[in-house]
């Protein structure tokens, strides 16, 4: 199967490539039209076609790092946000604006506010920022301690941080800390851009003889009471927790726990620790992860997915995917 796909698509490259050329050469009408402009810094991320200006056309946004001193090649390198808008109608583009972003900044995500208002969302260590590209100015949203501890990170990752976390159809903020998860849920008519919540969820903690790690937990969001509302769940030890959504769009801060007919882990194998501290043992591996919690057979009622492994050495290993069809009689299920 996956020499045919290869194949396939080798064939429709060469076929493309055909057309244009005989299209060329009989002057008939192009489908594309070419436009080019220069930067000059290096660019970093994918670019991102957003709309900054409310004016029905999307701007190109583009990050990148340029150095602060030609002369002096080893000096800190500037993160920058370049926002190129188009002239007129026509396919040039020029620079709007160029703004540095903060040393400190850890990652970055896109955020729509209410309004439809695209901006960029800043993390560092200590605070959660919005970056207007329409004004340039920084926003502090709040001030948290995450898992996050680089005060001078070497590179800016693009995180996912942004989703609508209780449906109101408003992108909301997720950010991790050590002992618990902190949310930000957007609002419509409040003085305040967000309400702040916390739920009592712990960082994934991971360990070896040599080093520490701190990681985040995986998390699903489901209605699982069938009441309409998103929950929010997790694997926690094994078990299926949820912290069910309240009228005004919050969480509950306590968890209850989801009996399911199966069992399973919420980390990959590889993350597993047996008592001496050690990985898995693969000569005889079996692990069961729960993989994705979504509505797979479009019931309107949540799935599981659970991926299994089975090994009996380095080179042979076997994945398979059981699924778990949800109905609704506190959320059972059948195989």
């Amino acid at each position: 199967m996956l020499k045919n796909i290869v194949l396939k698509t080798v064939l429709i490259i060469l076929v493309f490539s055909f057309l244009s050329f005989d299209l060329s050469a009989k002057r008939k009408k192009q489908y594309f039209n070419e436009t080019s402009f220069e930067i000059d810094f290096d660019i970093t991320h994918k670019i991102i076609p957003l709309e900054v200006q409310n004016g029905g056309n999307k701007e190109i946004v583009i990050i990148g790092v340029e150095s602060a001193s030609k002369e002096k090649i080893e000096e800190y390198k500037n993160t920058i946000v370049a926002i190129y808008q188009k002239v007129n109608e026509g396919l040039e583009y020029e620079l709007l604006r160029k703004i540095a972003l903060p040393k400190n900044t850890i990652a970055f995500d896109i955020i729509k506010l209410y309004g439809d208002k695209n901006c960029l969302l800043l993390l560092n260590s200590q605070q959660i920022q919005l970056l207007h590209l329409d004004s340039s100015e920084l926003e502090i949203i709040a001030n948290i301690g995450s898992i996050y501890l680089q005060d001078e990170p070497q590179f800016i990752s693009k995180k996912k941080m942004v989703k609508d976390l209780n449906g109101d159809g408003l992108d909301d903020i997720i950010i991790p800390n050590f002992k618990y998860v902190n949310l930000l849920l957007q609002q419509k008519n409040s003085l305040d851009k967000f309400l702040r919540s916390t739920l009592p969820i712990k960082a994934v903690v991971g360990m070896n003889s040599s080093q520490i790690s701190f990681s985040e937990q995986k998390y699903f969001i489901q209605d699982v009471n069938f009441d309409g509302l998103n929950d929010f769940l997790l694997v926690k030890e094994g078990k299926l927790t949820a912290f069910i959504q309240k009228e005004l769009g919050q969480f509950s801060e306590r968890s209850e726990v989801i009996e399911l007919p199966f069992k399973f882990s919420g980390l990959p194998w590889w993350l597993k620790r047996g008592a001496d501290g050690e990985t898995a043992d693969q000569s005889n591996l079996k692990h069961s992860m729960l993989e994705d919690i979504q509505d797979i057979n479009g019931d309107s009622i949540p799935d599981i997915m659970v991926k299994k492994t089975v090994s009996s050495g380095v080179l042979d290993r076997e994945n398979s995917y059981d699924f778990f069809f949800g109905f609704e009689k506190k959320w059972c299920f059948k195989f």
